[in-house]
């Protein structure tokens, strides 16, 4: 058989999806179909769910996460050093 022209071959790498359970943006569910879409097209795919995490503080968290958490503590939020910390352990690994 000739392969399908329209599919694509699955993209090399990881992707990680963080989300807050207390995001009112958008629902958790909108990354777990997301999730499920990026596995079902091969991707590897990591998904962290921040307990309490809000749309502003997990999306603030992503831009240069060594150098946040070289921040002292008092200055992340729980859920944004959450985020951090799981940012970092997957850019790390």
């Amino acid at each position: 058989t000739s392969a399908d022209p329209q599919r694509e071959e699955a993209p090399d790498g990881r992707v990680l999806l963080i989300h807050g359970d207390a995001d009112s943006i958008r629902p958790t569910s909108r990354s777990e179909l997301l999730r499920a879409d990026l596995v079902a097209a091969g991707v590897n795919v990591e998904m962290v769910v921040i307990a309490g995490g809000t749309h502003a503080s997990v999306v603030c968290a992503n831009f240069e996460p060594i150098l946040q958490l070289s921040n002292p503590a008092t200055q992340l939020s729980p859920p944004m050093r959450e985020a951090v910390e799981s940012i970092a352990q997957f850019v790390l690994n």
